[in-house]
């Protein structure tokens, strides 16, 4: 799931930060681990500091793990092919297209890597699990119908 996000123009260990720190907010009891690539932005003093104590270990791909970020890099090609295809007008354009994104990758569409469910359905065990394997396009037809009439009708 994605749980926090940051739209900046550049790099930096403050938008790191802040986005650590939004997650905190939202999420506040996690406990595991990040995976993060070996960016300055990302091994910086300040997005360290947040860590300490919290039970988080910070695991930088390709060099403590042998593998690469490659679920982080899935979602952004998600992104890409789906939401971001002709460049955005203007900040205030790509903002909302990530956002749009963001809501419908964790609440709407469901995934063959959930058994069908959403992230947001697995994240607050909300889900309950159907025969997806069986007939997969048929049931995320109906799960992706039946997120959009929720997300419809919810507030905001």
């Amino acid at each position: 799931m994605i749980v926090a996000w940051k739209l900046s123009k550049n790099k930096s260990m403050d938008v790191t930060y802040k986005t650590i720190l939004k997650s905190f907010h939202l999420v506040p009891d996690f406990a595991g681990v990040i995976v993060c690539d070996a960016g300055s932005e990302n091994l910086g003093v300040l997005p360290r500091k947040l860590l300490i104590g919290k039970g988080i270990k910070q695991l930088v791909a390709k060099k403590d793990i042998r593998f690469s970020n490659s679920m982080v890099e899935a979602v952004f090609r998600q992104f890409k092919q789906k939401f971001y295809i002709k460049p955005a007008k203007n900040y205030n354009s790509l903002y909302k297209t990530i956002y749009k994104f963001v809501l419908q990758y964790n609440q709407i569409i469901p995934h063959s890597s959930l058994e069908g469910g959403t992230p947001k359905e697995i994240f607050n065990h909300e889900f309950v699990k159907i025969d997806y394997r069986k007939n997969m396009k048929v049931a995320s037809m109906k799960r992706r119908e039946e997120r959009r009439e929720e997300f419809k009708n919810s507030p905001g």
